[in-house]
């Protein structure tokens, strides 16, 4: 997988070689989001790019942002994290981004009103909230006063070891969240998966350093998110990272980022998916090579490495979007 990573990376750098770009925020080590970033800016600045990560707890923050840079990209859902940072994060590059990996705007927009160049979403298109909110792009748009485009959350590679009595069904998340996640109790309980959550932080990061094993030993990976046009959440693309076979609710626009019975079992209702599940119990091979293939798309278009590549690409003017979709 590290070569199809290496090689795609290559191709999507060649034309921003050059290119000085700051990624700030995200999580920290040991978190998808912050692995990712570590990743991205080694293999960008093997590629010809000087790529610097960092964020509010790195002791190196204050030399970092003493550089100058062609694009910064800010990440991060806490809009107060955000506005206690140095006013020098701002103003170090020619183009401020903002990368919101949240659904929902918060006071974030006005917060950061004359502070940004362009922001991307992780959703691209109307949606409304479980509490009947309804959420745009275009409301950022009008609010900021800057381009709102489209880039989805990401995961970094990630080794896969399978061990035998892995569960049927597993599912990591938050069951008891009903600001997003209406139905996903019931959805879990439908198919007996095996609910993995913890909320403080060092009981999550125990999780994420087990998810190789428990993604890849287990039969089916559950993975649902609200039905924003084109959201999947992070650990989508964990699942796919660590070479999990990963079963999709279905959300508006999936088909563009997968495909159903290649990278994926893409299923609507509880019924389907256990249907769907049944009929590749008794079949390994098939269960591995799907498996397999949504490990590959992984690493060839959904890394954090590829969407700082393609922000960075919309931004210099190299293309005209979101260049992480299959077709």
């Amino acid at each position: 997988m590290r070569d199809i990573f290496e090689q795609s990376i290559a191709a999507a750098a060649a034309p921003l070689r050059g290119l000085r770009v700051l990624i700030f925020g995200l999580s920290g080590r040991g978190f998808p989001g912050g692995d990712g970033a570590v990743e991205a800016a080694d293999v960008l600045s093997r590629n010809g790019l000087t790529a610097v990560y960092t964020h509010q707890l790195d002791p190196e923050l204050p030399a970092k942002l003493a550089q100058d840079y062609d694009v910064s990209i800010i990440t991060n859902t806490r809009v107060g994290a955000l506005l206690a940072a140095s006013e020098r994060l701002w103003s170090c590059a020619s183009e401020t981004v903002l990368w919101f990996w949240d659904l929902r705007p918060g006071h974030v927009v006005e917060a950061l009103r004359g502070r940004v160049d362009r922001a991307y979403l992780t959703y691209n298109g109307p949606w409304e909230s479980p509490q009947g909110e309804l959420y745009a792009p275009e409301q950022w748009a009008s609010s900021l006063g800057v381009p709102v485009g489209y880039c989805p959350q990401a995961a970094p590679l990630r080794a896969a070891e399978l061990h035998p009595g892995g569960p049927r069904v597993v599912f990591v998340g938050d069951l008891a969240n009903s600001t997003y996640h209406v139905g996903r109790k019931a959805l879990c309980e439908a198919l007996c998966a095996t609910v993995v959550n913890e909320r403080a932080r060092p009981r999550r990061l125990a999780v994420e350093a087990r998810l190789p094993t428990l993604y890849r030993s287990a039969r089916y990976v559950l993975s649902t998110s609200p039905l924003a046009p084109g959201y999947t959440s992070v650990r989508t693309y964990s699942i796919l990272a660590c070479g999990g076979l990963m079963l999709l609710q279905r959300f508006p626009g999936c088909e563009r980022l997968f495909t159903p019975g290649e990278h994926a079992i893409i299923f609507d209702t509880a019924e389907q998916a256990m249907e769907l599940v049944e009929q590749l119990d008794g079949n390994e091979s098939e269960r591995g090579r799907i498996a397999d293939a949504g490990r590959a798309l992984h690493a060839s278009k959904h890394t954090v490495a590829h969407r700082v590549l393609s922000i960075c690409s919309e931004v210099a003017g190299v293309s005209d979007g979101f260049n992480g979709f299959i077709a």
